[in-house]
């Protein structure tokens, strides 16, 4: 009941502007909150939800819908996670694929996709997506991450550590730095593209 009702406060905040909270029995009323942002925010970790879209845009990983996605929501007196918060990504070897220069985990799966895998679209980042306040999150973080060479960070530490140790990895696969690699290129493309749609100039 909590989960489904969450998701409808969620859903009638964004798409309708209809403004719900939870009663003490997690039911449904009426609320005095006017916008989608307050309303939001008050059920859920903007924080959590923005640091996990961005992960599995960065990445396209078709888990992010249907399967090995997790959420986490603690219910005791002395709760340190009140409101519903994303955590706990795993699950990657079905990402870094396709296209660098489009969205992927805000979007509806190609319907030739679901016949074949079933829909693994993610339902509250395509809604939240279509938010300004929460596109402006995504972008005040990208931009502190640009800020903080985080990113970037992460990739010279993968081409030094593919460096010190190549003879080591391709022992058993001589082709094993040059599959990273090309990895690594994909990865740049991709965030080359996020860079020009969520960074602040």
């Amino acid at each position: 009941k909590y989960m489904n009702n969450l998701f409808k406060i969620v859903y009638e905040a964004c798409e309708n502007g209809k403004f719900y909270e939870f009663d003490e029995n997690y039911d449904l009323k009426e609320s005095s909150f006017t916008t989608a942002e307050e309303t939001v925010s008050a059920v859920m970790d903007i924080q959590s939800v923005v640091d996990v879209y961005m992960l599995y845009e960065i990445v396209h990983d078709y888990d992010c819908g249907e399967g090995s996605f997790f959420m986490c929501v603690d219910f005791s007196k002395d709760s340190k996670c009140p409101k519903l918060k994303f955590t706990s990504p795993w699950d990657f070897n079905w990402a870094y694929n396709d296209s660098t220069e489009q969205y992927h985990a805000a979007t509806f799966a190609d319907q030739s996709f679901v016949d074949q895998n079933g829909d693994r679209s993610n339902p509250w980042f395509i809604i939240l997506m279509k938010q300004d306040w929460f596109i402006n999150c995504v972008k005040e973080k990208w931009t502190a991450l640009k800020a903080d060479n985080a990113l970037q960070g992460c990739i010279d530490e993968e081409v030094a550590y593919l460096e010190k140790y190549k003879n080591d990895l391709n022992k058993t696969d001589e082709w094993a730095t040059e599959s990273a690699d090309k990895l690594l290129d994909w990865i740049r493309n991709r965030l080359y593209f996020l860079n020009g749609e969520w960074l602040i100039k």
